[in-house]
This record gives structure tokens, C-alpha cells and sequence, in this order.
């Protein structure tokens, strides 16, 4: 599944998202951090993992019209329109990396700016994870 194509947004950059975004991924347990840390943005969707005897499901969170979950520590991206998954595929942390990356550019321009701040301060903690 190819990234969005992310707008531009005055004091984001995405390849050093992306970069941030995919070391994390790379690490054991990066997905769910990364997947906890998008959603606990202002307007994310965020739903904790279940466990049961007869049902279960892996953590997500939706951001905008993208939803990631975990799977396996890495990242599942789905595209969704109208509760609808579309389109969904398990990314490997490169191309993950520049598909949220790219997600969070969109999420920032439809939000607003004031989400910014916000954003740059998940892939400042995000960095610090993953070093």
C-alpha cells in the first residue's frame, strides 16, 4: 500500500518523521508504542487491545481516514471510508514509517496547526525511545 500524499506543512517534516517513526517501528514493541503514542493526539481514535475467550482484537488507532493496528509488532494500515476498511496491508517499518509520517501531515492540515506542537513533541519522545 503506497504512503498519502502528505501536503505541505510549515514546520513539519515528514522524511525526519519518517525516520523517526520507522527506528521506533524497528524496535521490539515499536508498533505499540507507536500506535499508543498517535493516540493520545487530540481527535485520534485510539482503542486499546482486547483479549477474551472467544474474542479478541489487536490495539488502533484511527487517525483521520487511517487506521494502524499491531499485529505482530509490526504496523497494519488500513484505509477507512465510512467505518469501511477499504484497502488494509501489513507494512514493513520502512515504508510504515513514511506512510504515518505521511498520515500525520494530513491529520495536522485537516486538525489545524495548533495539533503541531502536539506532534513534534510524539516524535521528539518517540526519538528518545528509539535511541
Amino acid at each position: 500500500m503506497d504512503a498519502p500524499r502528505a501536503p505541505d506543512v510549515p514546520g513539519y517534516d515528514a522524511s525526519a518523521a519518517a525516520a523517526v517513526i520507522s527506528a521506533t517501528l524497528a524496535q521490539r514493541g515499536g508498533a505499540a508504542l507507536v500506535v499508543e503514542s498517535l493516540g493520545r493526539l487530540a481527535g485520534a481514535q485510539l482503542t486499546p487491545a482486547r483479549s477474551g475467550l472467544f474474542r479478541s482484537s489487536p490495539a488502533s488507532v484511527l487517525l483521520g481516514t487511517w487506521r494502524y493496528e499491531v499485529r505482530a509488532d509490526q504496523l497494519a494500515a488500513a484505509h477507512v471510508v465510512g467505518g469501511i476498511a477499504l484497502a488494509q496491508s501489513v507494512l514493513p517499518a520502512l515504508a510504515a514509517g513514511k506512510h504515518v509520517a505521511s498520515a500525520l501531515a494530513i491529520f495536522v492540515a485537516e486538525q489545524g496547526n495548533q495539533l503541531l506542537p502536539d506532534v513534534l513533541a510524539m516524535l521528539e519522545g518517540l526519538a528518545v525511545a528509539s535511541s
